[in-house]
């Protein structure tokens, strides 16, 4: 798995992947476009807001291997 993948996989899941929390942060800030405090992490809210945001790319990510 690439680092990318692991990251976008990190996002949707909740399970780290990677070796460092720091992507996934930026990650989800990135594409949820604002910051993320650490505790939101942990908000049913947002959690389902950045699962809605990376399904297409989860999708995406599956039909191009």
């Amino acid at each position: 798995m690439k680092k990318q993948e692991a990251i976008l996989v990190s996002a949707f899941t909740g399970f780290l992947l990677t070796k460092d929390f720091t992507d996934v942060h930026k990650f989800c800030e990135d594409l949820l476009g604002r910051p993320i405090w650490t505790h939101e992490f942990a908000s049913r809210t947002v959690q389902e807001e950045i699962k809605e945001k990376c399904r297409p790319l989860i999708i995406e990510m599956i039909e191009n291997e």
